[in-house]
């Protein structure tokens, strides 16, 4: 069976940082020599459109992720400031719980400071200024990179 690396998208996800992690991760083995497989979760199974108008059909929900996965993986975009963001919260609390590999790219990583999940991990993420506007409780000084928790810049 393959390992399973989850990519979370939401309304307007922005296209071009999931495709090039993916088509890296669909094409290689872990050390054990078994394979990844991305697949996609959203809020629902609706489909979910991207900045660049692709879109998407979920792999699961919130309700249908399985419990064992190797990476949970944010696409960044600009739904992570919202409301319905805020039930991704439990899935990346269950995931750091589990020793699951989370990873934020852009504004997503923002949202992983903004609700406290980098405060004790060196990461990296969006400018020092943005992220000062928009997650006043992440712990700045360390903003550098975790094995436990990934976050990248779109920028």
């Amino acid at each position: 069976m393959n390992k399973e690396i989850i990519c979370i998208l939401l309304p307007k996800y922005a296209d071009w940082e999931g495709a090039f992690i993916a088509s890296s991760l669909n094409n290689t083995t872990g050390l054990d020599g078994e394979m990844f497989q991305v697949k996609t979760m959203s809020l629902t199974k609706d489909p979910v459109e991207s900045i660049g108008g692709f879109k998407t059909i979920p792999d699961y929900d919130i309700n249908t992720l399985p419990d064992k996965y190797e990476a949970l993986l944010l696409i960044g975009g600009m739904s992570w400031f919202t409301e319905e963001a805020k039930l991704i919260v439990p899935i990346v609390k269950s995931a750091i719980k589990n020793k699951i590999l989370v990873a934020g790219i852009c504004n997503a990583s923002v949202f992983l400071g903004k609700y406290g999940f980098l405060n004790e991990v060196k990461h990296t993420s969006n400018t020092l200024e943005y992220l000062k506007k928009s997650a006043e409780k992440v712990t700045r000084e360390k903003l550098i990179t975790s094995i436990s928790r990934l976050s990248v810049t779109g920028i």
